[in-house]
């Protein structure tokens, strides 16, 4: 009875509402929003519960690229009770709007004193301004607590001119020119320290990225420092690979560290390895020797997701090769992961040809999942949930490893180089990728537990030779000895009109008499994907469904129906 009462008051209101206003018509309507603002359902909301609504809004228009930054203060414009909430919410103005200096003062006010966000970047128009601006302010440095200095070019020097001698609350700081086009980077680039004051050993700060500058390195990072970025570190101020094992050898807490062109060494002496217990994270992407050496100085746990990406410089023709390189660097990353733990059960193997800007470089990625799911596409986004446990990419020169002999060699070495592989139960061979039939079978072909392997054009080849290659009197005789399921994606066929063979086409008969072959001697193929496979006629497909259980082809079933998800 009592809700019904409240219900009936509530409709009451708004007849009354709408009858009222005189004046003119842009004053009635204001009045009428105004009235159905304050009693309408969301303006009864606790404050607590409005605080966050106003604060998703403010993200939101934050990081909406063609946004207004201020857009969102509207939301104390609405009526007196949602102003008196918002001005009161400190959070709410916790990011000054260095755009436009005129609000900065302003907002600097309502965020009494919270803990700041700080970004400068020129994306938006004036922001050295009010930069200089709000740096003025009298206590201005105890309160910052993320400073982010990005994309600002020849300007960024100008930037750190500007910041605080200290900054005892700060907790992440991100430096990152980001150069445009046409700007004379090395002009700037030794001018671009982060002032010592800045990194206060007995502060917060927790999070350094650093790209195109640099530090004092006689001086020691904080120690409670959990995520580290080094990004193009300059020539002529870049830290021995020793200064960097004391740095990290401090960082106790580290639990992700992404260090790209950043470090020399040239007369590195040998030092004990760190161990970096609590990393989550490693990314390391330098010329192959670089990357050789600083995997010799630590371990970490086999938990870490490791991404590996190792540089030629074309342009340096008399450097040693990177292929030759290829062994050192996968037994180094191998004995990184700490020896007195057990290494992770890798169930996924893949491997994919990557393209590259110079038709003088060739480009490998293998990666290593924990799990058998796998989809290429969701691998190859950069916000994939999908991460591979660890991920290498090669690349060297042409003129010395051709494809595909740089593809078998790398194979080679990394089946050799100590990884755990024998959970392997999967096995990707994408684009591009070319290596010789001999190669594949006494690399992936000899790992125990495989079995599912799928493979995309020129690879399909090579496997349908490697398959019944003899094992040299192993038992048992046959390579892929568990192997039950195979996927062939855009494998060329010999024509059936066409007695021309061609090299990177296999014949339906090969394909059909290579599985009754194993077969015979108990290695049966149970399962049998044809996608996208061509010349492929219905006849032929008759004769590998006679050696074959489950042969689906593409041109006589939509992929659905067969419920693969992904077939590669």
């Amino acid at each position: 009875m009592q809700a019904n009462t409240v219900d009936s008051a509530k409709n009451e209101k708004f007849p009354t509402i709408h009858r009222e206003g005189e004046g003119p018509p842009e004053a009635i309507i204001l009045a009428l929003k105004l009235q159905t603002n304050r009693h309408a359902p969301i303006a009864q909301l606790p404050a607590e519960i409005l605080c966050k609504i106003f604060y998703f809004v403010k993200v939101e228009e934050q990081h909406a690229l063609q946004g207004n930054v201020l857009k969102w203060v509207t939301v104390s414009h609405v009526c007196s009770h949602w102003r008196s909430i918002a001005i009161n919410f400190a959070s709410l103005w916790d990011t000054p709007p260095l755009g436009n200096a005129d609000w900065v003062a302003e907002m600097l006010e309502r965020s009494k004193m919270v803990a700041l966000s700080i970004e400068v970047s020129r994306v938006r128009k004036k922001m050295m301004e009010g930069l200089e601006k709000i740096v003025q302010y009298d206590s201005i440095g105890s309160r910052i607590r993320h400073l982010s200095i990005v994309d600002l070019g020849g300007q960024t020097a100008r930037a750190m001119r500007c910041l605080p001698t200290s900054m005892p609350r700060l907790e992440i700081l991100r430096v990152d020119p980001v150069y445009w086009p046409g700007e004379d980077v090395n002009s700037f680039r030794d001018l671009l320290y982060v002032p010592s004051g800045v990194l206060d050993a007995e502060g917060c700060l927790r999070r350094l990225e650093l790209s195109y500058c640099t530090v004092d390195w006689r001086l020691l990072l904080p120690p409670q420092i959990t995520h580290l970025k080094l990004h193009a570190i300059p020539l002529n101020a870049r830290p021995t690979l020793t200064q960097i094992m004391v740095v990290l050898g401090r960082l106790a807490k580290l639990e992700s560290l992404d260090i790209v062109n950043a470090y020399d060494i040239e007369n590195t002496p040998c030092c004990d390895r760190i161990h970096l217990e609590h990393l989550r994270r490693l990314n390391v992407s330098s010329p192959d020797v670089e990357i050789v050496a600083f995997l010799r100085h630590v371990t970490f746990s086999p938990r870490a997701t490791v991404a590996v990406c190792s540089q030629y410089d074309t342009s340096n023709t008399t450097r040693t090769d990177s292929a030759v390189h290829f062994s050192a660097l996968f037994a180094a990353l191998a004995q990184s992961y700490t020896p007195s733990v057990s290494l992770p059960h890798f169930r996924t193997f893949v491997a994919r040809g990557e393209s590259v800007s110079s038709a003088h470089t060739l480009a490998l990625r293998l990666g290593l999942f924990s799990s058998d799911a796998f989809s290429e596409h969701e691998w190859s986004s950069d916000d994939s949930q999908q991460r591979p446990s660890l991920s290498i990419l090669l690349k060297w020169r042409r003129a010395t490893l051709p494809y595909p002999q740089g593809t078998s060699r790398a194979l080679s070495d990394f089946h050799n180089s100590g990884f755990p592989l024998h959970a392997v139960t999967h096995i990707h061979l994408l684009r591009f990728i070319q290596l010789t039939p001999t190669a594949l079978a006494s690399t992936l072909g000899m790992l125990p537990a495989v079995r599912s392997v799928s493979v995309q054009r020129k690879a399909g080849n090579a496997l349908v030779y490697a398959l019944n290659l003899p094992s040299g009197g192993a038992v048992p005789p046959f390579h892929f000895a568990h192997l039950a399921e195979i996927r062939l994606h855009a494998l060329a066929f010999h024509p059936p009109s066409s007695t021309r063979r061609l090299s990177d086409s296999v014949s339906a008969k090969r394909l059909r008499d290579c599985l009754a072959h194993r077969r015979e001697r108990g290695a049966e193929i149970k399962r049998l994907a044809l996608v996208h496979c061509t010349p492929l006629v219905a006849a032929d497909v008759v004769e590998l469904k006679r050696v074959v259980t489950d042969v689906y082809w593409d041109a006589e079933h939509p992929i659905h129906a067969l419920g693969l998800g992904e077939l590669i």
